[in-house]
């Protein structure tokens, strides 16, 4: 897997400063459209935006250089920004927002979540709203305006050329490793493991650091750590595949993850990786 392929998608929400009823319903469309040309604008897919006179409600798709921190900044300045323009009174977004990582499995729920928010919320104001969330995500909901940031990503890479180059007796060893490089960084891994020629990892990363970072970091200090004293150059290949993760499917990755000797009885780590792509939208002979 010498290219990368890298499946990053976001549910983020913010709201007016002080959950001001300022976005009308005259005005609601024109501001979701101008926030979705933003996006395009910076390498990103808005998949939906939506929301309410209070607070807004975006699905986007980050290319994966782009940390969600700078995704969300760039939507909020701009769209604030144009908002402004011949306005009085001013009109702000509230500091902080939230932001969760969402499974290509669960696209089409968030999807509708955003597209009934008018209904949805003839049940329970956003206040409300934002407890949910944050109770669902493990957070307290008792500091807003804060930012909460959910990010979880399955991230997958091999060795160069898939050699088999990572014995059992190293496995354990070069985990435990990676696993002290993703803290040392800030980088919080819930699960890694993997065979002879490729790892596998679940990882929580920090709001300010995007996918392509946290990959860097680990592949960059993991070879060099094997490397040390070894007479033939250990190396990962150049690419990596990596997908968000939901908070409902971390148990299931994590299992998959643990059970990946049993799994590749089945199947090598092609077959796998083919697999994978497909089921993110990839195609796997490019």
């Amino acid at each position: 897997m010498p290219s990368s392929y890298v499946s990053s998608h976001f549910h983020i929400v913010f709201s007016t400063r002080n959950r001001e009823l300022i976005i009308s319903d005259k005005f609601q469309p024109k501001l979701w459209a101008y926030t979705a040309g933003i996006a395009t604008n910076h390498g990103m897919h808005a998949l939906a935006i939506g929301g309410m006179d209070d607070h807004v409600h975006a699905l986007l798709s980050l290319p994966k250089t782009m940390s969600i921190a700078k995704g969300t900044q760039v939507l909020k300045a701009n769209s604030s920004r144009w908002v402004n323009q011949g306005r009085l009174p001013r009109f702000e977004w509230q500091e902080g927002y939230f932001a969760c990582s969402v499974s290509r499995s669960q696209i089409s729920r968030v999807m509708k979540y955003i597209a009934n928010q008018r209904e949805h919320h003839k049940k329970i104001d956003h206040a409300d709203e934002m407890t949910q969330l944050l109770k669902m995500h493990g957070f307290s909901p008792q500091n807003m305006p804060g930012s909460y940031v959910s990010s979880h990503f399955h991230i997958v890479f091999s060795t160069k050329n898939r050699e088999r180059s990572i014995s059992e007796k190293l496995q354990p060893k070069l985990w435990d490793c990676m696993a002290g490089i993703a803290t040392n960084h800030g980088i919080s891994p819930l699960a890694i493991g993997g065979m002879d020629d490729h790892l596998h990892a679940l990882l929580s990363l920090p709001a300010t650091m995007s996918i392509a970072k946290g990959a860097q970091l680990l592949k960059t200090n993991s070879s060099g750590w094997v490397n040390q004293g070894r007479a033939t150059r250990f190396e990962w290949q150049e690419g990596y595949f990596a997908c968000s993760v939901s908070q409902s499917q971390i148990s299931r990755v994590m299992k998959y993850i643990a059970n990946q000797h049993e799994h590749h009885k089945k199947i090598d780590h092609a077959g796998e990786m083919v697999r994978l792509l497909k089921i993110h939208g990839f195609d796997p002979q490019s």
